[in-house]
């Protein structure tokens, strides 16, 4: 972030098995706002147990796993947002 790194950037960071060998059983959400520019990314590694998601908003990023039913990060996101 110190660099001017934005959220996409930082996601493929996190999750290149150089740094997560075990990504793929990982969530990361992340909202960066740098000089009033706002930028959001999420990941939900496929080894996480059904339900799972994630969904991200303009300044801000939603994840869940063991849910009790699909769509519950998006109702998340639109119950925050509203």
């Amino acid at each position: 972030i110190r660099n001017g790194a934005d959220a996409p950037t930082i996601i493929r960071a996190v999750t290149d098995r150089g740094f997560d060998s075990d990504a793929e059983s990982q969530q990361y959400g992340v909202a960066v706002l740098i000089g009033g520019k706002a930028s959001t990314s999420a990941f939900s590694g496929g080894a996480i147990p059904a339900v799972r998601g994630h969904h991200v908003g303009k300044t801000y990023a939603v994840q869940g796993n063991t849910l009790a039913a699909d769509g519950a990060t998006q109702r998340i996101s639109e119950a925050f947002a509203a």
